[in-house]
């Protein structure tokens, strides 16, 4: 399973499905950096939505990854 595969798995499988870079990575076992380069190519191919929000596995106020 790809990075964008395993971050779409760990975002859809979350109830808000808004989770940050750190979250996702923490799941995943991922640096942040491998996370957001994932999350910003799912951007750029319209799978996940990037904004400012709150984590809702943190619950601090990030850029965070939502499925579109």
């Amino acid at each position: 399973m790809t990075r964008f595969q395993s971050m779409r798995a760990v975002v859809a499988g979350h109830l808000s499905g808004a989770l940050c870079d750190a979250c996702v990575g923490d799941r995943l076992a991922l640096s942040r950096e491998q996370v957001s380069a994932a999350g910003r190519a799912g951007a750029r191919g319209l799978a996940f939505r990037r904004l400012l929000g709150r984590c809702s596995g943190c619950c601090t106020m990030r850029t965070v990854t939502r499925l579109r």
